[in-house]
C-alpha cells in the first residue's frame, strides 16, 4: 500500500481531530473522505485551479476552517462574528 503524507499545523489538525471525534472515526478516515469526494470531482476546471491556488497561499496563511489562530493577517481587522466561526473551533 502507498502512503501519501499530509502535515497539518496544531490548528488544523486540531479541527480534524475533534470533527473525527463527533464522527466516531479517526482524522485518517475524514482525510481520506475528503480526498474521495476530492477526487470525485477532479474533472471540474475548478477543482485544479483550486488546488493549485491553496498550494500558493499555504505557504503563508492558515485555512479559516482552521480557527481564528494566527489569523490576523487572513481576516484584515473583521470582527470574530464577520470570521464565519465553525463549529469544531
Amino acid at each position: 500500500m502507498n502512503t501519501i503524507k499530509l502535515e497539518l499545523e496544531a490548528e488544523e489538525y486540531g479541527v480534524v481531530e475533534r470533527f473525527a471525534e463527533v464522527l466516531g472515526v479517526a482524522p485518517g478516515d475524514v482525510a481520506y473522505a475528503a480526498l474521495h469526494r476530492l477526487m470525485t470531482t477532479c474533472d471540474d476546471p475548478a477543482v485544479g485551479r483550486d488546488i493549485v491556488e491553496t498550494r500558493a497561499w499555504r505557504r503563508h496563511h492558515l485555512p479559516a476552517w482552521s480557527g481564528p489562530a494566527h489569523s490576523t493577517h487572513a481576516y484584515g481587522g473583521r470582527t470574530d462574528d464577520e470570521q464565519g466561526r465553525h463549529r469544531f473551533w
